[in-house]
């Protein structure tokens, strides 16, 4: 089952985990929003939206994006499979 359980980033299907700005970027947002499972190579992934880097108030409005496989092994460490940057490849 693709399941992120780390304390730092748990994810599972159909989570969206939104982050709010503090400070001098009080406002702006930021959120990873889990699309489904994906199969690479055999391993069962979390296919991962990451919208937002701070420079608009709606992360849905900022053109930097990624889609992310992300995958956690048995001893808990998350991997990056798979990183798509729409911003690099407009």
């Amino acid at each position: 089952m693709a399941k992120i359980t780390n304390p730092f980033l748990p994810l599972s299907t159909d989570l969206k985990m939104k982050y709010a700005s503090k400070g001098t970027l009080t406002g702006y947002g930021h959120y990873y929003q889990v699309l489904g499972k994906e199969i690479i190579d055999s391993v069962n992934c979390l296919k991962v939206v990451e919208r937002g880097n701070g420079s608009k108030v709606n992360p849905d409005l900022d053109p930097e994006w990624y889609y992310l496989r992300l995958v956690q092994d048995t001893s808990g460490v998350v991997w990056l499979l798979q990183e798509y940057d729409a911003k690099a490849n407009s």
